[in-house]
Order: structure tokens, then sequence, then C-alpha cells
């Protein structure tokens, strides 16, 4: 069973990432699973409980990723614990672009955003590692999402094109730099 459930969330994961939610159909997930749809049904009951799970799935390794980083940099100082998220962030999403593609198709879609829960999975995972940033400035949580939302609408919206994306990427990171810089200040 559970193989079976890690095929489906697998192709369904690859489908939403080539072409969307509302692109993808359960149909043709289970086909590329290699399960029926009524099997698929049976696990997960709707395309939208399905997303929910591979979200969460995603949220949960992007949390540990930031956690374990965060526990790495213990002892050192506040922006560099900061750049070690951040480091962390950026090192997760060039290792999982097909996460990267589920999670900016969902928030850069309101309705699929607000119904999946997806914002909301999203911030608390930032939010999550926040005791660990204590004493960085702003809302090391607010800054962290709102530097990873960026990067993901970046990647939503450059239609693929993998250097509008990392051109996105380098402005954001030149605004946590300066941030850092002005904290180094403190």
């Amino acid at each position: 069973m559970a193989d079976r459930k890690r095929d489906i969330r697998h192709a369904a994961a690859q489908l939403f990432a080539e072409r969307g939610f509302e692109g993808a159909g359960t149909r043709e997930i289970a086909e590329k699973a290699g399960v029926s749809a009524s099997l698929l049904h049976g696990y997960y009951g709707s395309k939208m409980s399905l997303f929910k799970d591979i979200l969460a799935e995603e949220a949960g390794d992007l949390r540990l990723r930031l956690s374990l980083a965060l526990s790495a940099s213990i002892g050192m100082g506040r922006s560099d614990r900061l750049l070690a998220a951040f480091n962390a962030l950026i090192g997760w999403a060039g290792q999982n672009p097909v996460a990267v593609a589920i999670w900016a198709d969902c928030l850069s879609h309101r309705h699929l955003a607000e119904q999946s829960g997806g914002y909301d999975t999203f911030r608390d995972v930032f939010k999550d590692v926040t005791p660990q940033l204590a004493g960085v400035r702003p809302e090391p949580w607010a800054l962290l999402f709102g530097l990873a939302y960026g990067a993901m609408l970046a990647a939503a919206t450059s239609g693929g094109d993998g250097q509008a994306t990392n051109r996105w990427v380098a402005n954001i990171a030149a605004v946590v730099a300066s941030e850092l810089g002005s904290e180094r200040q403190d």
C-alpha cells in the first residue's frame, strides 16, 4: 500500500509541476502511477486531497532542511544564522525543482492557495523555525517567507526561463545581503 501511495504522489507531483493543478487530471495521474483511477480515489478521495498531501510532504522536507541548517548554525551571529536559513532555502529549491513548481503554481493562484491551504502551510514552515532565529530583525519568519514567496512567484512567472528566475533570486539575495549588512551594524 505504501508503495502505491508513493507512486501516486510521485506521478501527481510530476504532473502538477508540468501542467499545474488545473491541468493535471486524476485519470492521467492514475495512469502515470500505474494504478486505477478508483484506487487513486480510494487512497485520496479527491485531487485536492492528493495535492494537500504533496504540499504537506514538501513543507515537512523544507521545514526539516531549515531546522537542520539553523541547528548547525548555533553559536553564530544573528546575521550568519539568517544567512544559513536563506542558503538552506535556496539549496532546497535548487534540489527540488518539482516542489518549487508545485508551490509556485499554488501560491500564484489565489483560489488554489485558499482551497488547498497552501499559503498557510507554506507560511507555517517559516513560523515554525522562528524560535531558532531569536533576535533576528525583522521578524525572521516574515523575511524568509517573503524571500521564498518571491522566489516561487519568480519561478511561476518566468515561463520556465531559468535565467529569469536566477535574476529574481539574485535580486532577492541582494536584499537579504543589504538587510544582513545593516543588521551587522547593530
